[in-house]
C-alpha cells in the first residue's frame, strides 16, 4: 500500500471517530434534557397522587351521603383539611373538621373552635338548615395552600 493511501485512510477514519464522538455528545445531551423533563413529570405526578383522594372533589357532583361519609371519615382520621358546606337552605357554609382561612397564595386552616366554631360532625336532624340531604347533588371544590397542598374542600348544594 502506498503512503498516499495509508494518509488518505488515515484522514477517513479521523473524520469517522470524530464524527462519531459528535453524535455521541449530542445524544448525552438529548438524553439529560428528557431525563430533566421525565423528572420534572415525575415530581408533579406525585405531588397530586399524594392529593389524590381530595382532588377527585374538585368540580364533580357527590352525592349527599358520600359527602357525609367523608367528612365523618375526615374527621374520624384526623386529616388536616377543613371542610365546608353550603345547603340551600343555609344562608353561609358549615365548617367541619377545620376552619379555613383565606390567605395571600392559597388558604391555611385553623382547629375547630378557634374563631368560630364548625360543626363536629353531620347533623342528623332533617329539619336543620344544615343538614346534608342524602339524595341531593353537591359540587366540589378543591382550594391549596401556599405550599400547593390541599388543605380545604368545600362543596356547594346544586338545585
Amino acid at each position: 500500500m502506498s503512503n498516499a493511501l495509508k494518509i488518505i485512510l488515515l484522514a477517513i477514519s479521523a473524520i469517522i471517530v470524530c464524527v462519531v464522538a459528535v453524535v455521541g455528545i449530542k445524544i448525552t445531551n438529548e438524553g439529560k434534557t428528557m431525563t430533566n423533563a421525565g423528572t420534572t413529570q415525575i415530581k408533579a405526578a406525585t405531588g397530586e397522587y399524594q392529593d389524590v383522594s381530595l382532588s377527585i372533589y374538585n368540580n364533580e357532583c357527590v352525592l349527599g351521603s358520600s359527602l357525609t361519609n367523608f367528612i365523618s371519615e375526615s374527621i374520624d382520621n384526623e386529616d388536616y383539611v377543613a371542610i365546608s358546606v353550603k345547603t340551600l337552605a343555609s344562608a353561609t357554609a358549615d365548617n367541619y373538621n377545620y376552619t379555613p382561612v383565606k390567605k395571600t397564595g392559597g388558604y391555611s386552616i385553623t382547629a375547630i373552635g378557634t374563631g368560630s366554631s364548625p360543626a363536629a360532625k353531620p347533623t342528623t336532624t332533617i329539619s336543620a338548615v344544615s343538614y346534608i340531604n342524602p339524595s341531593a347533588q353537591f359540587l366540589g371544590s378543591v382550594y391549596k395552600d401556599i405550599n400547593n397542598n390541599i388543605v380545604y374542600v368545600a362543596f356547594v348544594q346544586q338545585e
